[in-house]
């Protein structure tokens, strides 16, 4: 859990959701990672599931291969 600033107009700051990956070295679970962020890109914004506001995925190993 964090907050972010800038994301509503209502509110100075939104709690939002972060998720990690703690095993950056574990490819299974990068490759799993990429295909839930695509599958979230895919559904796009909806108000009854989690909506993505941005990923970080520069230091993913060998990125290309999983993508």
């Amino acid at each position: 859990m964090a907050q972010a600033e800038g994301i509503s107009n209502v509110e100075p700051s939104t709690t939002v959701a972060v998720k990690i990956m703690r095993n950056r070295g574990n490819e299974s679970a990068a490759k799993a990672m990429i295909s839930e962020l695509k599958m979230i890109i895919l559904v796009g914004q909806h108000l009854n599931i989690v909506n993505l506001i941005g990923a970080v995925t520069e230091n993913i190993q060998n990125s290309k291969d999983i993508m």
